[in-house]
């Protein structure tokens, strides 16, 4: 007789129905799928609650949340351990198989992992994907088998050797299962604990796939063809804008590289999209640069610490224009143009010293 227990499928920072590797092969199962979402903050080391990217991350799930009742799911939210609450809701659920996308922190890589060995000791068929990458990162070595340190040696690299898989659709069907979890609605989580961000985020960032999709194709039309000379101009609105939804998955990498490589002017753009592939992997392989510096020469180097100079850097009072305009941009609307990320946190290392 076909197995017909439930599947847990897990959002993470996926919070997307195309291309979700882990979705899509859950569907394949032909099984009742279980959708959940665990707010874990203290399992994350800089998580800030009071923040625009905690009231980002409401909107984004309410989109998503909506996004499943048309399809007549339902997305369970739940608050406090990831393990605890996983096998909380197997046990409730005689659920016998959990899907979901790694994360790459390596705190949470390192509780991920964790999960994976003690489910498997129980039986349960744990399947992670890496959808939220363009590579595995173990399959990008030297010949030797060491991971790369230099961007360049890692991108011709990935170029030459890998494939990348083509974006999985939309699920075209997904089997849903009344249970009583005891989850909470969204609004629990109070992650909308600063009304003011509500306008900014309103007008400038709509959070969720459909305005992530609707953004990038906007940009494909009408910025990717000056993008190799625009976006070195920071007065200019000349990139994509997909920072944000690449951070909470509300698009995915393989999505974009594919969909842009149409494009003949999109070399650049994807080199761009392996920068932020290179530091997942930086991360991935070396855990330590999370806090520490790749180079071990630079583990004793003579900061100077002054609060001072870091207020005024934060503040975006230092009296460098093109610095303070930045921080000033990035206090107000929550972003920075690429080219001013580089050159602010350039001038607090370099400049100012500060670590």
């Amino acid at each position: 007789m076909k197995d017909q227990s439930p599947i847990i499928f897990w959002f993470k920072k996926d919070l997307r129905l195309l291309d979700n590797p882990a979705l899509h092969y859950a569907a394949k199962e032909n099984r009742p799928i279980i959708i959940i979402y665990i707010h874990s903050p203290k399992e994350h080391d800089f998580w800030n609650e009071n923040s625009l990217q905690s009231n980002y991350l409401h909107n984004s799930l309410e989109k998503l949340s909506n996004h499943l009742k048309k399809k007549k799911l339902k997305l369970h939210v739940f608050e406090g351990k990831a393990d605890q609450i996983l096998k909380s809701v197997i046990k409730k659920t005689k659920a016998k198989s959990l899907f979901f996308n790694f994360e790459y922190e390596p705190k949470i890589y390192k509780r991920d992992q964790k999960i994976i060995k003690d489910f498997e000791k129980q039986n349960i068929d744990v399947k992670p994907f890496h959808g939220n990458l363009l590579h595995n990162p173990n399959d990008i070595k030297t010949k030797l088998g060491y991971p790369y340190q230099i961007y360049t040696q890692f991108y011709n690299s990935a170029k030459k050797y890998q494939t990348i898989e083509k974006p999985k659709p939309i699920p075209k069907k997904l089997i849903s299962k009344d249970f009583s979890l005891g989850s909470k609605p969204l609004d629990n989580l109070k992650l909308k604990k600063n009304k003011s961000f509500e306008k900014i985020l309103n007008v400038l960032w709509p959070a969720g796939e459909d305005a992530a999709l609707k953004k990038f194709k906007s940009f494909l039309s009408k910025k990717i063809k000056n993008y190799k000379k625009l976006r070195d101009f920071p007065g200019i609105d000349g990139t994509s804008l997909m920072s944000h939804h690449l951070h909470f998955g509300e698009i995915g990498p393989k999505y974009i590289f594919h969909t842009a490589k149409k494009c003949s002017s999109s070399t650049i753009y994807i080199k761009e999209i392996y920068w932020r592939e290179f530091s997942k992997y930086i991360l991935f392989h070396f855990p330590k640069t999370e806090t520490k510096p790749l180079k071990k020469e630079f583990e004793n180097f003579s900061w100077k610490k002054n609060e001072r100079l870091f207020k005024a850097w934060c503040d975006g009072k230092t009296g460098y224009p093109i610095i303070d305009a930045a921080m000033r941009q990035l206090n107000k609307a929550g972003w920075m143009h690429n080219r001013c990320r580089m050159l602010t946190a350039s001038f607090l290392v370099k400049d100012l010293l500060q670590n």
